[in-house]
Parts: structure tokens; C-alpha cells; sequence
């Protein structure tokens, strides 16, 4: 067992074609990707003084952040379709050629930051909009 580098993990956003081609989004300083289910309280009045408790349906969320460097087709992309009256696009999270998730996400709260002397940074959030086509954390291959 090995520790992980977060620079060998990256956000690649789809074109929008039938399959797809993907782009790195450039700048790319850091990412969070959770994932969240819904509580579901399974207790009654028959359990006593413990609550049961399960899990429902599951929800993947994507929060980046990054130095915005023009041009990048990435980053264009993720804007143009934030201001989209459907904010949706395929995203892959990937370890250098290994494909980790690939769905279709929501895409939103996109913003960019140009302060005074600094460089100009971007931040966004995705959530999932459909069932992904790849999940596997574990993937080798």
C-alpha cells in the first residue's frame, strides 16, 4: 500500500459530443470529491428508545479550485456551461490514463477571482445528474 499524490489526479470535462472527447481543466490547484446518502429513519414506536437507521440514494459532489490560465478548453467549457439553461456536462476524474469516475454532473456556483497583485483564480462545484458510468475508487487499469 502506497500514499496518494494529489498531483497525479486530475478533472477532465467531456465536449458534449455522442462519445465524447475530454480535456484536462488547466490551472487545477486542488479538488474534493465526496460523496453523500440520504438519511432514512427506519424506526417506529415498536423499536424502544433507539432509532434504526439506513441510507438512500447517493449523490456525488465535485468542488475545485485552480489559477485561471487562458486559453484552457477545460475551464472554458465549465463556464459556458454553468450560464447554460441546462448546466450539464460528462466529467471524468482520472490518475494519470486511469478513468477513477465518469458521469454526467450538474454544474454550478462558478466564480472567478481577480484581486489586486495576485493571480486570477476560479472555483466551481458539480453534482451528480445521473448514475455514473464509472465509480471505481480502486481502479489499476
Amino acid at each position: 500500500m502506497a500514499n496518494e499524490y494529489s498531483n497525479a489526479w486530475r478533472i477532465e470535462v467531456g465536449d458534449g459530443q455522442e462519445t465524447p472527447g475530454f480535456a484536462k481543466v488547466g490551472g487545477e490547484v486542488s479538488f474534493e470529491w465526496s460523496r453523500s446518502s440520504k438519511e432514512i429513519d427506519t424506526s417506529s414506536k415498536d423499536d424502544g428508545s433507539y432509532a434504526t437507521m439506513g441510507y438512500g440514494r447517493q449523490s456525488v459532489s465535485i468542488r475545485a479550485n485552480g489559477k485561471l490560465k487562458l486559453p484552457d478548453v477545460g475551464i472554458e467549457r465549465i463556464s459556458v456551461i454553468a450560464k447554460s439553461p441546462t448546466p450539464e456536462l460528462m466529467v471524468r476524474i482520472t490518475k494519470g490514463e486511469i478513468v477513477k469516475y465518469e458521469g454526467l454532473v450538474a454544474v454550478g456556483n462558478f466564480s472567478l477571482s481577480f484581486p489586486d497583485d495576485d493571480v486570477a483564480t476560479y472555483s466551481y462545484e458539480m453534482k451528480s445528474a445521473a448514475a455514473p458510468t464509472v465509480d471505481n475508487l480502486g481502479a489499476t487499469s
